[in-house]
């Protein structure tokens, strides 16, 4: 019993983790705040080397070139995008919700395996972020996990996109 205890007691400390805080240019929206977002934004970012777009990062497709995007957010739990594509106006509701101080969407989590004994896991998540220059950030954070009788291993990828307000 002795030897369950203390297996449990490590099993517990090694699962804790640490929250991860804002990136040094976003400003924390607290309830009510969110509505700070609505406006038009650039499409592209300025902070790539490659070309990401805002709306492949929201994972709206679109056909043609489009230069602006609209935000509004409709209430604490939808984000409306709008955009001219090819000349016709295009508008999806993405839904969400406030959460450490941005929007947070599309988040998912497979998991497949015995937990403790063997498991995969993959969560991926996506927030937006108001920025200190009336940008906006979309961080995403893909995780991969895997265990294999109590050996481990976890692999991070982060990555930050910003977006210019169109004025």
């Amino acid at each position: 019993m002795k030897h369950f205890s203390l297996l449990f007691i490590v099993l517990i400390c090694v699962s804790c983790g640490t929250k991860k805080g804002l990136h040094d240019n976003a400003v924390h929206l607290y309830k009510g705040q969110l509505k700070y977002i609505n406006g038009a934004y650039h499409n592209q970012a300025v902070n790539s080397f490659e070309t990401v777009s805002l709306l492949d990062q929201l994972k709206i497709p679109y056909n043609s070139t489009v230069e602006l995007v609209n935000l509004r957010l409709l209430n604490e739990k939808e984000l409306e995008v709008s955009f001219h594509d090819g000349g016709q106006f295009q508008t999806q509701i993405i839904k969400g919700k406030r959460k450490n101080g941005g929007f947070s969407f599309k988040k998912k989590t497979k998991w497949f395996g015995i937990p403790l004994l063997f498991f995969l896991k993959n969560k991926t998540t996506h927030v937006l972020y108001m920025n200190n220059d009336l940008g906006i950030v979309i961080e995403s954070e893909n995780t991969k996990s895997q265990m294999f009788f109590f050996e481990g291993k976890t692999s991070k990828l982060e990555t930050e996109y910003h977006f210019d307000k169109a004025i």
